[in-house]
């Protein structure tokens, strides 16, 4: 359930952001998908990965990568949100409560 609402966001958010038109897409798409990182919880226990938060997961990794993929300045940025989703998927907590920090400290240095 939890990694099928993974993956639903994220192929929302792909088909909702990412693609067509002018302007820094890959600027935008890392922008936003930092603002998602920066809501989601700090600390993660089972409770936490509720379809809510899976789904804005989803949404940021899609959106990192998509960066990634368009700008190779995002391309670190794009390969942690990666880690993130692996550690969701495998339901590795305390990895994702760790990787978001760490995806945070990116961000700030964009």
């Amino acid at each position: 359930m939890l990694a099928g609402a993974l993956i639903v966001g994220i192929l929302w958010a792909a088909s909702s952001f990412v693609g067509g038109g002018g302007g820094n897409d890959a600027e935008a798409d890392a922008a936003a998908a930092c603002g998602v990182f920066e809501r989601v919880p700090d600390t993660w226990q089972p409770e936490t990965l509720t379809d809510q938060t899976t789904y804005q997961l989803g949404g940021a990794i899609a959106l990192a990568q998509a960066a990634g993929n368009a700008d190779e300045d995002y391309r670190v940025l794009a390969a942690q949100a990666q880690q993130v989703q692996q550690a969701v998927v495998t339901f590795n907590l305390s990895r994702v409560a760790q990787l978001v920090v760490d995806v945070r400290n990116t961000c700030n240095e964009l």
